[in-house]
């Protein structure tokens, strides 16, 4: 976590806008399997939104990069390449807890949040 605030605190916070469903789907995994109470899953919803992420509406070049990625990586769903396009297109570094995705780019601007649950 407190590598989190760091990053947090260093600046600009940016993620397609596809991160709002991400976001609450895993949260409500979360909560259906009794590792957060209903209550701790909604409060966590509203902290997200304290995090001052800016969001991101992918455009036809968008959808093109996150294509491109997905075909890249072997992978059959496109998600993963919203994130990796908006990291190029903004020129910054992507910070994820998907040690998968990490692994599977092997780019030393695709980092590893440490000290969070991860999806892979």
């Amino acid at each position: 976590m407190a590598q989190l605030g760091r990053l947090i605190e260093a600046g600009r916070l940016a993620a397609p806008s596809l991160w709002l469903y991400e976001v609450t789907s895993s949260l409500s995994k979360l909560a259906h399997f009794g590792d957060l109470t209903d209550e701790e899953a909604e409060r966590a919803l509203a902290d997200s939104q304290d995090l001052g992420v800016e969001l991101f509406v992918p455009d036809l070049e968008g959808q093109k990069s996150a294509l491109a990625w997905a075909q890249q990586l072997g992978r059959a769903a496109a998600y993963d390449g919203f994130y990796l396009s908006l990291a190029r297109r903004l020129g910054c570094d992507l910070w994820t807890t998907d040690l998968r995705l990490v692994r599977a780019t092997d780019l030393p601007w695709v980092r590893a949040v440490r000290g969070l649950p991860t999806d892979g």
